[in-house]
């Protein structure tokens, strides 16, 4: 997974106008089923980037699938459970370690202490180590990013750079408004593991927490509410393009077969929209074979990595997936096409797949 910022860094140019004076953090709600409520960014590619958080009303308590990016989208979302009542939230999941689905956790056990968070094993073990260090220098970045855009504003001064400037100038603001929020942002990994699966009970309602198999990381879980016929994936299922950093593509193909056999009616992603088909998991899958085929032919021909990922294409499989939209090209070149063919060409020569920012 590459540094955060770094993600930041390489999506800024890309991204679109976001509406005039939100804050970049701001979540909306909406109901997805009866109790069942989505928490999202109304624009997906925003960087930085921010996870879905999915949220489950019981008869007595809450269940919430993920926290956010920052103890101030954590914040947002208890004012929110608050705003609806007095059940507490009594299980937070994190679906998988990237800090933007996670790092409001301090926001829920601040407000109910006596919550449990749950993840996978591998989860909380990348959340207790390196692989989430880069919180630690996200200060930093951020004044090497605000320095990096600065110097970028300066260099567009034609008048087809319009477009471009006013993007930077518009992530400059977002900067400004979110380099007070990252200074000693507190980590709290899950609590309560599991390997396999973990089943939360309540009146009328089953809540399985799932590990399916590797995929986007080595702890990914899915959390499936079959009364309800949703499937919560984290970013094992990512719209409109996928990420694929430090992710695992021969393991994902059969995991989200795993998935779909559950037969759910509405995936929700751990970005974009919801879905109420398998049409675009099976383009995933389709991504994914192709790479991993490609990279098992590169390493017999003895081909070595930076060759692999420099030559590689998706060819008309990107297309099937960007419409040809130019910043869904650029940001399916940065977020997938140049992470996952590092990680099928690790797999087909037989080396280890390392989560954290080197990956």
């Amino acid at each position: 997974m590459k540094c955060w910022i770094t993600l930041l860094l390489l999506g800024m140019a890309a991204t679109a106008h976001p509406a005039a004076g939100t804050h970049p953090l701001d979540y909306r709600f909406r109901e997805l089923e009866p109790g069942i409520w989505l928490a999202y960014r109304p624009d997906v590619t925003r960087t930085p980037v921010m996870g879905n958080v999915t949220l489950i009303e019981n008869e007595q308590d809450w269940v919430v699938v993920d926290s956010g990016g920052f103890p101030y989208v954590g914040e947002q979302l208890v004012r929110w459970i608050r705003a609806r009542g007095d059940k507490p939230v009594s299980v937070l999941v994190n679906t998988h370690w990237h800090g933007d689905h996670n790092l409001g956790n301090a926001a829920f056990r601040a407000a109910w202490p006596e919550v449990r968070i749950v993840g996978h094993a591998k989860t909380r073990e990348a959340m207790s180590g390196a692989p989430i260090g880069y919180v630690k220098t996200m200060a930093e970045d951020f004044a090497a990013a605000d320095q990096t855009i600065r110097d970028r504003i300066a260099t567009l001064t034609r008048p087809e750079d319009a477009d471009l400037r006013a993007r930077n100038e518009r992530l400059l603001r977002d900067l400004e408004q979110l380099r007070p929020l990252v200074a000693d942002i507190p980590i709290l990994p899950p609590e309560e593991t599991l390997e396999e699966r973990l089943l939360v009970q309540r009146p009328g309602r089953r809540i399985e927490i799932r590990h399916a198999g590797l995929a986007n990381t080595d702890g990914d879980v899915a959390v499936w509410l079959p009364d309800d016929g949703v499937l919560v994936t984290g970013d094992m299922v990512v719209a409109p393009v996928p990420y694929g950093f430090g992710s695992f593509p021969v393991e994902w193909v059969a995991t989200l077969d795993a998935l779909m056999a559950l037969k759910p009616e509405l995936i929700v992603p751990g970005h974009g929209d919801p879905m109420e088909d398998y049409a675009y998991l099976e383009r995933l899958q389709a991504l994914l074979r192709k790479v991993s085929a490609d990279a098992r032919t590169a390493v017999a021909a003895g081909q070595d990595m930076e060759a692999f990922q420099a030559g590689f294409s998706f060819g008309e499989l990107q297309a099937d997936m960007t419409g040809g939209d130019p910043v869904l090209d650029y940001l399916f070149d940065v977020w997938w096409r140049q992470p996952i063919s590092r990680s099928a060409w690790l797999q087909a020569s037989g080396r280890p797949i390392v989560q954290g920012p080197a990956e």
